[in-house]
């Protein structure tokens, strides 16, 4: 019995991301990223600025620090929802360098196979 088989595999830009699409969404994570580190560590000062402004007061209790002290806290979470951003953002970095290394020239895979059984 002989076989043979052959075969040739398109990779279509509509079927696989493209190297473009992962840098895109590599900046875009970049950017949103630093949006949230930024925008909580402004947080976190201005509420820092804020308590220490209203513990300065002779009459200041611990109620009166709240809104600092949530608006600070809101920052902190913040801040730290920016690293599983910087995260993806890296990894799509890396998916975007290693297809421009690899898969820029190939197009299609072409194989043949064959088989012969004695």
């Amino acid at each position: 019995m002989i076989t043979i088989t052959s075969f040739s595999q398109q990779i279509t830009p509509s079927q696989t991301p493209t190297r473009e699409y992962y840098l895109k969404r590599s900046s875009n994570q970049h950017t949103s990223a630093l949006a949230l580190l930024i925008g909580g560590g402004c947080l976190v000062v201005g509420a820092g600025i804020w308590g220490i402004s209203r513990s300065n007061d002779n009459d200041a209790s611990f109620s009166d620090l709240d809104a600092p002290g949530a608006i600070a806290l809101a920052g902190i979470a913040s801040m730290l929802g920016s690293i599983p951003l910087f995260i993806a953002s890296h990894r799509n970095a890396k998916k975007a360098r290693d297809m421009s290394v690899h898969f820029k020239s190939i197009r299609s895979i072409p194989g043949l196979t064959v088989k012969i059984n004695l």
